[in-house]
C-alpha cells in the first residue's frame, strides 16, 4: 500500500485534497437543510437559507485552515504553485464543458460533480453577491474562485532558493 506522503506527483495532492474536502461539504450541505426542516417547520424561510450560509461558510473556512496548516505545512511552496496552475487550468477546463453543456441542454449531475475540489470556495460567491449585489457578468464572480487555490501556497515551506 502506498502512503500519501510517498506520492511520485506531489502537485496531485492538493487536488486530492480539496476533492475529499469538497464531497464532506457537499454531503453536509444536503443533510443540514434537512435537519433544520425536521426542527419543527415545513416550509423554507430566507432566514433558514441565511443560517445555511453561514454554517457553510463556517465549515469551509474551517476546511480551509484545517488543509492549510495540518497538510500544506508539509508540502513546498513550488509543489502546492503546480497545484494551484493545475486546478486553476481544471477550473476553466470545466467552466468551458460547464457552458457548452448548458447550451446543448445536456446538464447533468456529473457537472456539479466536476466542481467539487472548488466547493470549498463556493460560499465566496454568494459572499460576494451579497457584498456587491447583482452584476450583469458571471465572471465577476467565476475569476476569483479559479485562482482560490493560490491561497495555499504560502502555508507551505519556504524553498531552499527562497531561504537563501
Amino acid at each position: 500500500m502506498i502512503r500519501f506522503g510517498e506520492w511520485k506527483r506531489e502537485w496531485l495532492k492538493l487536488p486530492v485534497v480539496l476533492t475529499i474536502a469538497g464531497v464532506l461539504l457537499f454531503i453536509i450541505n444536503f443533510i443540514v437543510p434537512y435537519v433544520m426542516m425536521a426542527s419543527g417547520t415545513n416550509e423554507w424561510t430566507v432566514e433558514m437559507g441565511n443560517t445555511v450560509f453561514y454554517i457553510d461558510m463556517v465549515i469551509s473556512l474551517i476546511l480551509f485552515l484545517t488543509i492549510g496548516f495540518v497538510f500544506c505545512r508539509n508540502i513546498s511552496r513550488k509543489v502546492l504553485l503546480k497545484s494551484a496552475h493545475f486546478l486553476l487550468i481544471y477550473y476553466v477546463a470545466i467552466i468551458i464543458l460547464e457552458q457548452g453543456a448548458q447550451k446543448l441542454g445536456v446538464y447533468t449531475i456529473g457537472m456539479v460533480l466536476l466542481f467539487l475540489p472548488f466547493e470549498i470556495f463556493a460560499f465566496l460567491v454568494r459572499l460576494m453577491s451579497i457584498i456587491f449585489g447583482s452584476v450583469g457578468s458571471i465572471m465577476f464572480y467565476i475569476i476569483p474562485i479559479s485562482f482560490a487555490a493560490y491561497l495555499f501556497v504560502p502555508f507551505g515551506i519556504k524553498d531552499k532558493i527562497e531561504s537563501e
